[in-house]
């Protein structure tokens, strides 16, 4: 088992290598393993960027990812033309 970092780590390697589908595995152990809202938002925001080729997943989780407090978020919502008020969690 690895730990959140390592998680996030390989999942970004997973993008970079093209394998969109083994970087979302990559983000999801990460999100079984947040702790703090920045750890959620980190996730959810990867997981969005490894999804981008299903839009309904990628935007559901920029959604999370903007509720957690993650900046970047909210403009890659605006990208899919999306408004999107940010819960406070």
């Amino acid at each position: 088992m690895g730990t959140w970092k390592e998680y996030m780590e390989q999942g970004g390697d997973y993008i970079d290598d093209d394998s969109c589908k083994k970087a979302i595995e990559m983000f999801n152990k990460a999100l079984s393993l947040s702790k703090t809202n920045e750890e959620f938002a980190e996730a959810y925001y990867g997981r969005a960027f490894a999804s981008y080729e299903n839009r309904d997943n990628a935007i559901a989780d920029y959604k999370m990812a903007a509720d957690y407090g993650h900046k970047n978020a909210m403009e890659q919502l605006k990208k899919y033309g999306i408004s999107y008020t940010p819960k406070k969690l």
